[in-house]
């Protein structure tokens, strides 16, 4: 990811403002530079920081609209006094300081009422949302001050820059595939185990799979762990699936699919791993036609050939497999492999061509004479599959 002038998002600082841009520093983490699909992103701000990607951002207007937004959610609990009139008093002085009536002792004040929600609000909302504010007051204080010695309003107070607010969930947030784990685990929670593989597959179809094998980075964020330990996150995630399967319910979708296309635009796809197939469902449910290209016999890719059964068994798996494939404008080639010359060819045939072909290499371990030939030596794919 490039283009992010200052950032504090999870810890992770980065100041790039008075570098030349050869010199940036990179962030590891993937933020929205875009809305809307093509709309440039100004600034991204959240529960753990805050992210500038245009030097002309209004830091005091963005923290007021920030802490304007989260009025909406401190009334939802009237138990905690730091979270919800902690969260008012933040929206109040800000507003002052915008509007350019504010003064150096608001500063103070808000700095007192930040660390007090921090501390003694009951849940992670009122715990996390000061973070940003406290950020953009400490490394963009030009500004601040800017509106209190001169008392003038900011520059985008009542302007028309557009704010957008989206509530999702930390563990979401980590989610390479954007999960909505919140409404999955409710589902389970209520036991309305259709609604709960709905909510999975929205962004991904492959449940049984997923259930299994994900390294589940989201159960890093669950905020269950500042109590005791995290939720099984990943393991909740099955139970949709082995509902639908053990009871013999219809292939549930997200979303009912579409009718095939009669533009005559197809898509190949390289692979029948993970990836394609994934690639494949969703330009399925949009009706339009998918050919699927795999080298080996079988479908499914490392997770089929590389991961022991005892892991992922192959007839969860392959449940994933014909959930997808049952789609009336997916076909599978198996026994094909895609040359260069072959993938010429797919190029010029298809409207699009995806390659999703996996990584069935192990990694090296990179060490001082490491020798792949020596008496002993495994690699993890090797050593999984024995």
């Amino acid at each position: 990811m490039s283009g992010v002038i200052f950032s504090t998002w999870r810890d992770e600082f980065i100041d790039n403002r008075e570098k030349p841009s050869d010199e940036w520093s990179q962030t590891g983490f993937k933020l929205p530079e875009t809305y809307h699909g093509d709309t440039s992103s100004k600034a991204f701000i959240g529960w753990d920081g805050v992210a500038i990607f245009d030097e002309d951002i209004d830091a005091v207007e963005l923290a007021n609209q920030y802490a304007a937004q989260y009025q909406e959610y401190s009334e939802a609990c009237g138990r905690c006094a730091p979270g919800r009139w902690g969260g008012r008093i933040l929206y109040d002085l800000l507003d002052k300081i915008a509007r350019g009536e504010g003064s150096h002792d608001d500063i103070t004040h808000l700095k007192e009422i930040s660390e007090t929600m921090m501390v003694t609000s009951k849940c992670e909302i009122g715990k996390t949302v000061p973070k940003p504010i406290l950020d953009l007051m400490e490394h963009y204080k030009d500004q601040f001050d800017r509106c209190i010695d001169r008392q003038i309003p900011s520059k985008h107070y009542d302007g028309d820059t557009t704010y957008i607010a989206k509530v999702t969930a930390p563990c979401t947030d980590l989610c390479p595939a954007h999960v909505d784990i919140p409404a999955y685990i409710e589902g389970v929670r209520d036991m309305v185990f259709t609604e709960s593989l709905q909510a999975t597959r929205q962004t991904m179809p492959l449940a049984h799979t997923c259930g299994r094998v994900c390294p589940h980075p989201c159960e890093d964020a669950c905020r269950r762990m500042n109590l005791d330990e995290p939720i099984s996150i990943m393991e909740l995630k099955r139970i949709g699936a082995d509902y639908e399967t053990d009871h013999e319910v219809p292939w549930l979708h997200p979303s009912e699919p579409k009718p095939a296309r009669n533009d005559g635009k197809k898509i190949a796809i390289i692979g029948a791993g993970p990836a394609g197939l994934t690639a494949a469902y969703y330009l399925a449910l949009e009706g339009i036609q998918v050919d699927i290209f795999e080298e080996l016999p079988v479908n499914g890719g490392e997770v089929a050939v590389g991961v022991p059964e005892y892991r992922m068994p192959i007839n969860k798996y392959n449940k994933d497999i014909d959930f997808v494939l049952d789609m009336p404008t997916v076909s599978i080639t198996n026994n094909h492999r895609v040359t260069a010359d072959r993938l010429k060819e797919l190029d010029e045939e298809y409207d699009a061509v995806m390659l999703g072909f996996g990584a069935r290499l192990s990694k090296k371990v990179r060490a001082e004479n490491e020798n792949v030939n020596m008496g002993g030596y495994w690699g993890a794919l090797l050593c999984l599959t024995k």
